[in-house]
């Protein structure tokens, strides 16, 4: 019994360890964010479409890795994986936005917020059509009425053969991101939906004898602890990604090299995790 401690303690100790990459992350961010200053400061001659869905997205993310900063110093762990999904997805969805040469994958991302907006508005008038509330009703009919202007203004973009906007899985792997799909994106999916895993974990160790306990549920409590900056490290990567598209769809040579940079230290930083991952799964 006191062996097995020891091993959970150490293991325990280990993963704790990463804690004092929390300084670094957030003086990397902090960095690049300066980057993406200097980007939007730039002229260029990005199409407007593409430029303020950038804008957007941007802004997004910021303020989404910010969260996630402020989870990791709070240890706030459960909180910060769901934000790290998003982030990557904005991360990724500016990727392969700025990629495109041509202006169709940004009028395939305007067509399918019409389109999906749509369905969603006809879904809730039907709702509320069915419950018989007239104040929603009402309400549900001026969305309704309002995006099926927006559709007609935009008449076009549905009588083109544009295509329509890729699943997740389909953008990661078109961006030559499919193992960040499947050993990042998907599998963080839980942490969104359900904590199932969390779940089964305690079970598992509800089930321990009631020395072992107290020091399991540290376990677990430090592997969700390196988890979460791991996956913080892993946002903080895309967030450069999404800059250096950004700098060469900018034409601008500088900035994407200063990025480069920044995602060498990022790419310092997920090694030993990465390390440790090939070690415990050999």
């Amino acid at each position: 019994m006191k062996k097995a401690i020891n091993q959970i303690k150490n293991r325990t100790k280990l993963n704790l360890s990463f804690i004092k990459q929390i300084e670094e992350i957030e003086n990397l961010y902090k960095n690049s964010k300066k980057l993406l200053i200097k980007l939007a400061n730039t002229k260029h001659s990005m199409h407007l479409t593409k430029f303020a869905q950038a804008e957007v997205i941007f802004q997004a993310i910021c303020n989404i890795n910010e969260l996630i900063l402020l989870g990791l110093k709070g240890s706030m762990f459960y909180a910060t994986d769901p934000l790290v999904r998003v982030s990557i997805e904005h991360s990724v969805n500016i990727i392969y936005i700025l990629e495109d040469k041509t202006n169709l994958r940004s009028r395939q991302f305007i067509k399918n917020y019409i389109e999906t907006t749509l369905t969603k508005s006809k879904d809730w008038l039907e709702y509320a059509i069915r419950s018989g509330n007239n104040e929603e009703i009402a309400v549900a009919q001026k969305k309704f009425d309002y995006i099926r202007e927006v559709k007609s203004q935009n008449i076009n973009l549905f009588e083109e053969k544009i295509g329509g906007w890729p699943k997740p899985r389909e953008k990661f792997a078109l961006c030559g991101f499919e193992g960040a799909y499947r050993t990042i994106y998907s599998m963080n999916s839980d942490s969104i939906h359900s904590l199932s895993e969390d779940v089964y974990n305690a079970l598992i160790e509800f089930q321990a004898p009631n020395a072992l306990l107290p020091h399991l549920q540290k376990l677990s409590s430090s592997y969700n602890c390196s988890l979460a900056i791991y996956h913080c490290i892993k946002s903080l990567a895309f967030f450069c990604l999404a800059m250096q598209a950004l700098a060469n769809a900018s034409e601008n040579k500088v900035v994407h090299d200063e990025v480069g940079e920044v995602l060498i230290k990022v790419d310092q930083l997920l090694y030993p995790h990465e390390m440790d991952t090939i070690q415990m799964w050999s």
